[in-house]
C-alpha cells in the first residue's frame, strides 16, 4: 500500500494469481509475475488479479419491441484476463499478455463520477447485451418462448459469446467465462391476469377436446354393436329358415319361426352386459359383441 501512493525504492512481493504492473512518472515501466521484485526510485505499482473474476447484475429494467417493462434479476457471470490459451497450465495456472494487461488498466471509462474500475467495464457490457435484447422482442417472447417458440436466454447466451462481443470484452483485457442470465419479471398485474386467463383457456379446450373424442369414440362403438347384432339377427334367423326348409315347414312355420326368433334377440340384446342368454336351437348372444 505505501509502495502504491508514494513509490520506490523498495520491494515488493507478488505472490501466485497476481501480477504488478510498475509505472514511471511518464508511461508504464515493466510487469512482473509471482516474485520478490524491487521497486526503482520514483517508480509506482498497480496491483493485477490474475485469477478469475465475479460480476453480478442485481436487476436491470427494460422495454420490450411492445411497450411492456421487464426486469431481469440475478444476472452473474465470471470472467478473467484473457490470455493465450495455449500458455495456460498446471504450472502456469494464471498466464497473462502485457496487451490485456494495459488494456485493463487504462482502456476504463472515465464518468462523472471518476474512473471505473475493470470489473464495472465488464458489467457494462454484460448490461447493454442484456438491455438491447429485451429492447428488440416482444413480452411473448421473453416470458412465454414456448408459445412463441423462441429461447431467450440461449439467444443472449449466444449474443454474448459471439465474436463481436468477445472482440468488445477483449478490448478491456477480459474474457468471459461464464453466464447465468437470471429472471425476467413482469410487474404488470394486468400481464399476470391475462396469462392466467389464457393459460385458463388453453386447459378448458384440451379437457373439452379429450371429453368430445371420448364421446366420438362411445358413439362409434355404439354403432359397431349395432351393426354386429343386426348381423346376428340375420344370420340367426338364415339358420332357423334352414332347419325349416330341411324339415319340409309350411309357409306358416316359417313366418312363426321367424318372429319368434326375432323376438328372442331382441329380449336377448335388451340384457345388461354379461347376462348371456341361450337360444334354443344353440348358440349364445351378448349385447355389445
Amino acid at each position: 500500500p505505501i509502495l502504491e501512493r508514494t513509490g520506490g525504492p523498495g520491494y515488493v512481493t507478488v505472490r501466485l494469481g497476481n501480477a504488478v504492473l510498475f509505472e514511471g512518472q511518464n508511461a508504464p515501466t515493466s510487469i512482473h509475475g509471482k516474485g520478490y521484485h524491487f521497486v526503482p526510485r520514483f517508480e509506482t505499482i498497480q496491483p493485477i488479479a490474475l485469477e478469475p473474476q465475479y460480476g453480478e447484475i442485481d436487476e436491470l429494467t427494460a422495454m420490450t419491441r411492445d411497450g411492456f417493462y421487464v426486469q431481469v434479476k440475478n444476472t452473474r457471470f465470471r470472467f478473467r484476463l484473457s490470455a493465450d490459451p495455449a500458455e495456460r497450465s498446471k504450472e502456469n495456472p494464471y498466464p497473462y499478455s502485457e496487451e490485456a494487461i494495459f488494456d485493463m488498466l487504462y482502456n476504463r471509462t472515465v464518468s462523472e463520477k471518476g474512473l471505473s474500475d475493470w470489473v464495472s467495464g465488464v458489467t457494462s457490457d454484460v448490461r447493454k447485451v442484456l438491455a438491447g435484447y429485451i429492447n428488440r422482442h416482444t413480452l411473448d417472447q421473453l416470458t412465454a418462448p414456448e408459445e412463441s417458440g423462441a429461447d431467450p436466454r440461449g439467444e443472449i447466451r449466444t449474443e454474448l459469446f459471439s465474436g463481436k462481443m468477445k472482440e468488445k470484452i477483449h478490448k478491456r483485457g477480459a474474457e468471459l467465462l461464464w453466464v447465468d442470465i437470471g429472471n425476467f419479471i413482469v410487474r404488470d398485474e394486468k400481464v399476470e391476469k391475462q396469462r392466467l386467463s389464457t393459460w385458463q383457456a388453453k386447459w378448458m379446450g384440451d379437457v373439452r377436446l379429450s371429453q368430445s373424442y371420448g364421446e366420438a369414440q362411445r358413439l362409434a362403438y355404439q354403432e359397431i354393436g349395432r351393426a354386429e347384432a343386426q348381423a346376428e339377427i340375420l344370420i340367426s334367423i338364415m339358420h332357423a329358415l334352414s332347419d325349416v326348409n330341411m324339415q319340409g315347414g309350411s309357409h306358416q312355420t316359417v313366418r312363426d319361426v321367424i318372429l319368434i326368433r326375432t323376438a328372442q334377440l331382441l329380449e336377448t340384446m335388451g340384457n345388461t352386459p354379461g347376462d348371456v342368454k341361450t337360444l334354443p336351437e344353440g348358440g349364445e348372444s351378448r349385447k355389445g359383441k
